[in-house]
């Protein structure tokens, strides 16, 4: 009996060393994964941080340039000058459009009178040879 409590007690310590080693070793595996993790965890919130401060900046440079070209924009003063370009041009067509219509009445006059005059022309040179020849 002693023969097999030795061999239990040599059994129980070589399973117990046994079973301490692997504890040992999955336990440093499983430390360093933890470590692993933790270090991954940490990069990905360092690079969450600086993506949203890159966006933030970003952002900020976009509203100024807008906020540049709205104050630089002269669309609402050029819009201005067009339409008072555009009712000054509409009084220009209308003074236009009388002066063709006096310039057509005035050369209709000039052909009447013309043509009264060529008729008088050949109506006394008519008169001059009938009377006087």
């Amino acid at each position: 009996m002693n023969e097999f409590l030795a061999q239990f007690l040599a059994a129980g310590a070589g399973g117990g060393m046994t079973g301490g080693v692997l504890y040992l070793l999955v336990s440093s595996y499983l430390n360093r994964r933890d470590a692993e993790r933790d270090q991954l965890v940490n990069d990905v919130q360092r690079l969450t941080e600086t993506i949203r401060i890159l966006k933030d900046e970003r952002i900020m440079k976009i509203e100024l340039r807008v906020e540049d070209h709205i104050s630089e924009d002269m669309s609402q003063r050029i819009l201005t000058v067009v339409e008072a370009m555009s009712a000054k041009q509409s009084i220009i067509d209308t003074k236009v459009d009388r002066l063709s219509e006096n310039n057509a009445t005035l050369l209709a006059n000039d052909r009447a009178k013309s043509l009264y005059i060529e008729n008088l022309d050949k109506s006394i040179q008519r008169h001059k040879q009938e009377k006087h020849s």
